[in-house]
């Protein structure tokens, strides 16, 4: 019992920063917690899963930028230049 409150609690954080983590954890949780559809968690998560997943693949890679990370030792010549 302890194990699904930590598990559930756990992945429950995202929510407390993101509006659509909690939702997403809302709706699925609504979905998990009536005892007759706990065999189609399972399928429930996979239906949530797999858009975001094609989300990401269309256009979360094309809009994504990662940071640039600079040596010490660019740094030290950035200085230098100011």
């Amino acid at each position: 019992m302890w194990l699904s409150v930590c598990v559930r609690f756990v992945l429950a954080l995202p929510a407390l920063w993101s509006p659509a983590a909690h939702g997403a954890i809302t709706a699925i949780n609504a979905v998990g917690m009536i005892p007759e559809s706990f065999d189609y968690a399972g399928v429930t998560l996979a239906i949530a899963l797999v858009p975001a997943w094609l989300t990401w693949i269309t256009r979360g890679r094309r809009d994504h930028q990662l940071t640039t990370h600079t040596s010490t030792a660019q740094q030290g010549g950035l200085e230098e230049d100011v």
